[in-house]
């Protein structure tokens, strides 16, 4: 009977660290909790600031409430707004994409672009807009493969050893 328990426990450890090796490994790091606001990042090109740059009156907006988000775009040095880019969901509530003034009710994250020109000039199209980390991912750790092995080799040896024991 201790022989077989033996056996049994070297063969479950096994198979339990084996799971791991196998598991999906997640793409993306996603919080355990859930996310219960909308985050709002607003930059501007050139990034630079020397045409302007533009400003919201909160950068997070509660799910599930009629939160809204006003932007406001400062041209500087005679810098001209051409338009705005916003990259995520959301209704406009107020003004529109050409104008220096808007209010958006989010339903996700919003990464938002003002463009600035020059006088006479045209929209910068090569200089990207400032960048500002809003939801950085966890870099990928080495992988624990070997770890694995080792755990298993560590189990069936384990194993062995207690076979022999109950042998003797």
């Amino acid at each position: 009977m201790k022989k077989f328990l033996s056996i049994a426990l070297a063969i479950v450890m096994i198979f339990a660290l084996s799971a791991v090796v196998f598991a999906e490994e997640a793409t993306e790091y996603k919080s355990p909790v859930p996310q219960d606001e909308y985050k709002i990042d607003v930059s501007w090109v050139p990034g630079d600031g020397s045409l302007g740059d533009a400003v919201a009156d909160h950068y997070t907006v509660v799910k599930n409430t009629d939160g809204t988000v006003t932007i406001t775009a400062n041209p500087k040095a005679n810098g001209e707004f051409t338009k705005w880019e916003i990259d995520g969901k959301y209704d406009v509530v107020t003004g529109d994409l050409t104008t220096p003034v808007i209010t958006v009710k989010p339903a996700s994250d919003l990464k938002i672009v003002a463009y600035f020109k020059a006088p006479g000039g045209t929209e910068p199209t090569t200089v990207k807009p400032t960048e500002k980390p809003s939801n950085p991912v966890s870099p990928k750790t080495g992988d624990p493969l070997f770890l694995i092995i080792a755990l298993a080799a560590l189990a069936l040896g384990t194993g062995i050893f207690a076979v022999k024991k109950i042998k003797e």
